[in-house]
C-alpha cells in the first residue's frame, strides 16, 4: 500500500465545521441592535436610508438612492404574484448586493419559504457567505439567520475515494514525495469544509497531476453514493454534511452551474436572485451539454471488476474480454482524434486541444476515428446492459456503473458519425500526450429549452440582476440565447435600468485611437500605446487582450522599454494565472503594469490609485471559428435575422462594456480608458459609444497624438 495511507488514512474530517456556512459568526444581537425589518416596502427602503444604522454594522456605510430604488424593485417582483420573472441591471457602485438581500431576508423569516441566491464566481459566492450576507443580517435587524453554501458534488472531497486511491500504489500514482498527492492529503485533514476548489488556482497551473488527483478523490455522482457502499457518510462525509445545512437554511448560495442542474432531491426551486445573470447563458451551454470523458470510462469499468476481484490497472489480466476491449478503444479514440487535429506535433505550438465534428458528415481521414467511436458505443452499450442485469438493486455500483455506460453510449451514438442538426459536437483535450485524457461535449445550439424545463417552469420567483445587462435594451448580448421573453408566458418583464451614481463626466475619459492597422502590426501599436501612457502614469496602467499570443508578445516587448523608468511587468505565466493573484501584486506594486487576457475582463477589481489608465488592445469579438456561434448564426439567418447585427454585435458591445467597467471601481476614481484597435473605419464604429458610461467624455484621435493627450489629462489632474 502507498506509504501516503498510514500518515493520513486514519485523519477523520470534522463534519461539525464552525465556518459561515455551519455556524455563521452573526453579530450579537443587543438591545441597541437594529429592530427587525419587517418584510414590508416602506420598511426595507426606511432602514437602508438610515445611515446611522448602516454605519453601526457597515463600516463607512452611506444612504444611496439607487440602492433603495433596486430594493424597491426586488420587493415589487417578491410580491408580484406567482410566475415572476424580472431583470434589471444596476450600474456599478449603487450596492445591488445589499439592496436584494434587503428583500431576501425579511421575506425568507416572515414566509418560512427559502431563497435561493446564484452567482457566477466562488469569489462572490464566498464573499456573500463571510461578509456581505452576515452584515445585510445585523443591520435588517436578523443576527440569527439560517444560511449556508451550496456546491456540486465535484467541489467536495471524499474521504472514501480518497482512501481507495491512496490504498493503489499503482496505475500511475504519483510518487510518494509528490506535491500534488501531498497537498491533497494535507488539505484532507486540515480543512473542515472539505471544499477542494479552495485550493489556489496558481498550484493547479504549477503542476499538472493535481487536477488528476482532484477528479480520484472528489465526490462522487449519487449513484456511486450511498449509505449503501459508503460506511463514511454517517460521520465523515462533507457533501452530506452541507446538504443537511441545505436544508435547514433560510438564504442559500450556490453557483450557476449548480443552479441549472438543480438535483431533483434538493430542496425545491421557488425564490431565486441571479447575480451576475449576465453569465448565465454561457453557464447554460456547459450544463446542458451531454459529455463522455475517458477517465470515467475508465473509472466505472474498473472501479466495478475491483469489487469483484480484480485489480485496478491490470487491463488484461483481471478484465474480461468486452470490458479490456472497451479500455482498448477508448485509447484508440484519443489517439485518432490527436492525429486528425495534429497534436501529435512535437512542438507545443503545433498542438490543437479541441476537434469539432463536422455538421456535413466526415471525410476520408474520420475514418479510424468513426470506426473506434461507434464500436466503443456499441461495447459500452453491451457492459451496461450486462452491469444492469446483475446488479444487486438500483443503488449498487454495479446499477450506477451501467447507467453511466449506457448513457455514455447514448451520447456516442448520437454523435457519431455526425451530430444532429441542433447539437455541436466537440472532442477536447486533445493537447496532452494521454490519449485516455480526451472528453467529448454535445452542445445544444440552444439551452432555452432545457432552461425551460429546469428552471423557469419551477420557479415562483426569479429576480436577476447584474451591472452589465445589456446595451440599453438589448439583452440579446447577455441572456439572449435563454429567450427568457419569449419562455415566460408573459410573466416577463425588463426593468428600467438604474445607472452607477459615479460621476463619469468628470472622471471618465474614452480615447479611441484612429489609426488602421494591419493585424500582423497590432503587437507594435498596443506596445507603443501601453508604453505612451504607462512612463507618463509611472504604471498604473492596465492592458486587456482578447489574445494570449499576442498579451505575451506585448509583455516581451514592453519589458525592456519599462524598465528604463523602474516600471515592472505582471502578466498571467504557468507560475501565476490566477488574476485575483496577479491584481493584488498589481496594487500592492507603486509602479507597474497589469496585462490580462479574457479571465480579467470582468470581476477583478482594482479601486484607487492603483489604476488610472485601461488599454483595450482590440474589440471583444467573438472568434469566428467557434462552431456552436456559427451554427447559432446559420439559424438566426434561417429565421429571417441577421447573425453579425442580431447575436455577434450585441455579444461584443457587452464585453466591452464590462471591459470598459474595470477602471472607475469607486466615486472618487479618475483615469482614462485608450482603445487601440476600435475599427474606425468600420460601420459598426459609431455603435461603439453605446457600450460607454453615460456622460464618459469621448475623443477620437491618431496615435501619434496619444502623448499629448495623455499629458493634458494628466496636467488637468484626471
Amino acid at each position: 500500500s502507498s506509504p501516503w495511507l498510514g500518515r493520513i488514512a486514519s485523519v477523520p474530517f470534522s463534519p461539525t465545521e464552525r465556518s459561515a456556512a455551519a455556524a455563521p459568526p452573526h453579530p450579537k444581537k443587543t438591545d441597541k441592535g437594529p429592530a427587525a425589518v419587517k418584510f414590508d416596502r416602506k420598511d426595507i427602503c426606511t432602514r437602508l436610508a438610515d445611515g446611522k444604522a448602516g454605519r453601526s454594522v457597515i463600516g463607512g456605510f452611506e444612504p444611496r438612492a439607487e440602492q433603495i430604488a433596486m430594493a424597491a424593485a426586488a420587493f415589487d417582483c417578491f410580491t408580484s404574484g406567482s410566475k415572476t420573472v424580472r431583470l434589471l441591471e444596476a450600474g456599478t457602485g449603487i450596492g445591488k448586493t445589499l439592496a436584494y438581500l434587503a428583500v431576501a431576508i425579511p421575506f425568507a423569516r416572515r414566509t418560512g419559504e427559502q431563497v435561493i441566491i446564484s452567482t457566477s464566481s466562488k469569489l462572490l459566492q464566498r464573499q456573500l457567505m463571510e461578509k456581505d450576507i452576515p452584515a445585510a443580517a445585523a443591520l435588517l435587524g436578523y443576527p440569527d439567520l439560517r444560511f449556508t453554501s451550496m456546491k456540486g458534488r465535484a467541489n467536495y472531497l471524499c474521504r472514501s475515494r480518497l482512501d481507495g486511491f491512496l490504498e493503489d500504489a499503482s496505475g500511475g500514482i504519483p510518487a510518494p514525495d509528490s506535491f500534488s498527492l501531498a497537498l491533497v492529503s494535507a488539505f484532507s485533514r486540515s480543512t473542515h469544509h472539505g471544499e477542494v476548489d479552495r485550493i489556489p488556482g496558481v498550484l493547479y497551473q504549477m503542476h499538472g497531476d493535481l487536477e488528476r488527483i482532484r477528479r480520484e478523490v472528489t465526490s462522487a455522482d449519487s449513484t456511486e453514493c450511498s449509505r449503501a457502499n459508503c460506511e463514511s457518510l454517517a460521520a465523515e462525509c462533507v457533501f452530506r454534511s452541507a446538504r443537511a445545512r441545505l436544508e435547514n437554511a433560510e438564504v442559500v448560495v450556490v453557483n450557476h452551474d449548480l443552479l441549472l442542474r438543480w438535483p431533483p432531491d434538493y430542496p425545491e426551486l421557488r425564490h431565486l436572485i441571479i447575480d451576475e445573470v449576465h453569465e448565465l447563458a454561457e453557464k447554460a451551454d456547459g450544463a446542458y451539454a451531454q459529455t463522455v470523458e475517458a477517465v470515467e470510462i475508465i473509472h466505472r469499468i474498473e472501479s466495478v471488476t475491483k469489487r469483484n476481484g480484480g485489480k485496478k490497472g491490470d487491463h488484461t489480466a483481471e478484465l474480461d474480454e468486452p470490458a479490456s476491449r472497451a479500455l482498448a478503444l477508448v485509447s484508440a479514440v484519443g489517439a485518432e482524434a490527436r492525429m486528425i487535429a495534429g497534436s501529435d506535433d512535437p512542438e507545443p505550438q503545433g498542438w490543437r486541444d479541441e476537434l469539432a465534428l463536422p455538421m456535413d458528415g466526415p471525410g476520408p481521414a474520420w475514418k479510424e476515428l468513426l470506426d473506434a467511436a461507434l464500436e466503443l458505443a456499441g461495447v459500452l452499450d453491451g457492459l451496461g446492459r450486462r452491469l444492469a442485469k446483475t446488479a444487486e438493486s438500483d443503488n449498487s455500483p454495479e446499477a450506477g456503473a451501467a447507467d453511466q455506460l449506457l448513457e455514455a453510449a447514448r451520447v456516442l451514438e448520437e454523435s457519431f458519425p455526425y451530430p444532429s442538426a441542433d447539437l455541436v459536437v466537440r472532442l477536447r483535450g486533445l493537447a496532452r500526450r494521454n490519449p485516455k485524457a480526451w472528453r467529448l461535449i454535445a452542445t445544444p445550439v440552444s439551452p432555452a429549452a432545457d432552461f425551460q424545463l429546469n428552471v423557469l417552469d419551477r420557479v415562483e420567483t426569479f429576480f436577476g440582476t447584474s451591472a452589465t445587462l445589456g446595451i440599453g435594451e438589448d439583452i440579446r448580448g447577455s441572456v439572449g440565447a435563454l429567450e427568457f421573453e419569449e419562455r415566460s408566458a408573459g410573466r416577463f418583464k425588463l426593468e428600467e435600468s438604474i445607472e452607477s451614481p459615479f460621476d463619469f463626466e468628470n472622471n471618465l475619459q474614452v480615447l479611441l485611437l484612429s489609426d488602421a492597422t494591419e493585424p500582423a502590426r497590432l503587437v507594435e501599436k498596443t506596445t507603443r500605446a501601453i508604453a505612451t501612457v504607462a512612463e507618463r502614469l509611472g504604471g498604473r496602467t492596465m492592458g486587456l487582450f482578447t489574445s494570449r499570443d499576442r498579451l505575451a508578445a506585448v509583455a516581451n516587448n514592453l519589458d525592456p522599454i519599462l524598465a528604463r523608468h523602474g516600471i515592472s511587468i505582471i502578466a498571467p505565466s504557468m507560475g501565476n494565472a490566477d488574476p485575483h493573484g496577479l491584481v493584488r501584486s498589481f496594487m500592492e506594486s507603486e509602479n507597474s503594469v497589469l496585462l490580462g487576457a479574457r479571465a480579467f475582463w470582468q470581476g477583478v477589481d482594482v479601486p484607487g490609485p492603483a489604476c488610472q489608465a485601461l488599454i483595450i488592445e482590440k474589440l471583444p469579438f467573438d472568434v469566428p471559428s467557434d462552431p456552436l456561434l456559427q451554427r447559432r448564426g446559420e439559424l438566426i439567418a434561417a429565421e429571417g435575422g441577421h447573425a453579425f447585427s442580431d447575436y455577434t454585435m450585441p455579444r461584443m458591445l457587452l464585453r466591452l462594456k464590462q471591459m470598459v467597467g474595470r477602471l472607475i471601481r469607486t466615486p472618487t476614481d479618475r483615469g482614462m480608458v485608450v482603445v487601440v484597435e476600435p475599427r474606425s473605419d468600420r460601420r459598426y464604429f459609431k455603435r461603439l459609444f453605446e457600450a460607454l458610461p453615460s456622460g464618459a467624455r469621448t475623443r477620437v484621435l491618431p496615435l501619434s497624438d496619444l502623448a499629448e493627450a495623455v499629458e493634458e489629462l494628466t496636467n488637468s489632474q484626471l
